[in-house]
């Protein structure tokens, strides 16, 4: 456990900041979405199959909505990665229940993102009127910042949300009655074929 808590997850949440900056900030090319982050960490935490289907179901849920503007959606990155770290993790937290709490985490993301984005507005303001009093700015080093902010607090968030809500949904769901638990199972098991219906909204014809 305290192998896990000081070393395993730290190291893990920071590979996923890293790979989130995919999302919106380098590249996009498409290396931050659930299909590719829920199988990659599954295989890191040594369930490559239990990553690979939760990925895939996240994947379909965030299919049809784009971090465009200022919309932002429920972070598929941060979701899949919450899933297979509080499935693989010391605590074991059944997959029923580590998947709403996965989406759950992922929709709490946005508000987190939306104050580091209102953060990185100031920073780019700041440079820009800067720049227009005819002061020598080093761009570089202005998006250095903004990408190294937002991937810090990326990884803390994983860190701090995953360490807690763990052990704390692992006792939940022993205490929970058994028709509580069948619940969750069969809607587990039902969120694929909600994920489709998703899928089929966003190929659905337009115009």
């Amino acid at each position: 456990m305290i192998a896990w808590d000081l070393g395993v997850l730290p190291a893990l949440c920071l590979v996923i900041a890293a790979l989130e900056l995919d999302n919106v900030h380098i590249g996009q090319w498409m290396l931050s979405r659930p299909i590719l982050v829920g199988p990659v960490l599954g295989a890191l935490c040594g369930v490559p199959w239990l990553g690979l289907a939760g990925g895939a179901v996240l994947e379909l849920f965030c299919v049809d909505v784009l971090p465009v503007g200022n919309a932002l959606p429920v972070n598929g990155t941060v979701a899949a990665a919450s899933f297979v770290l509080l499935a693989a993790g010391p605590s074991a937290v059944p997959a029923a229940a580590a998947f709403p709490a996965a989406l759950g985490l992922g929709s709490v993301f946005r508000r987190v993102e939306n104050a580091v984005r209102s953060w990185r507005v100031l920073l780019a303001q700041r440079a820009f009127h800067a720049a227009e009093a005819g002061e020598k700015i080093k761009l570089g080093r202005v998006l250095f910042v903004g990408m190294f902010a937002h991937a810090a607090v990326t990884a803390v968030f994983l860190y701090a949300t995953v360490a807690a809500a763990g052990p704390v949904l692992d006792a939940a769901w022993d205490w929970a009655p058994a028709s509580a638990r069948h619940g969750i199972d069969l809607a587990y098991c039902n969120a694929p074929w909600l994920g489709l219906a998703a899928l089929l909204h966003a190929l659905r014809p337009r115009g």
